[in-house]
């Protein structure tokens, strides 16, 4: 994994607030998944239809492929 704590850390609180965000206003749910470098997608109904690796990306870098992806 490329991501020191910190940057984990703030990637994980920039996912916990765009999930929040996408969740309400799409019904779609994403995940962190740290030790695969990747962001996973769920439908309504719980389940992964996508993922996205994020390898080395910073926080910023992260949000912005999440929501690429659900434009």
């Amino acid at each position: 994994m490329d991501w020191s704590k910190q940057e984990l850390e703030k990637i994980e609180a920039v996912m916990k607030h765009l999930n929040a965000i996408i969740s309400v206003t799409t019904g779609t749910s994403v995940k962190l998944d740290a030790e695969k470098e990747q962001v996973q997608f769920f439908s309504e109904s719980g389940r992964m239809y996508k993922t996205i690796s994020v390898a080395g990306d910073s926080p910023l870098a992260v949000a912005k492929d999440v929501i690429k992806q659900i434009d």
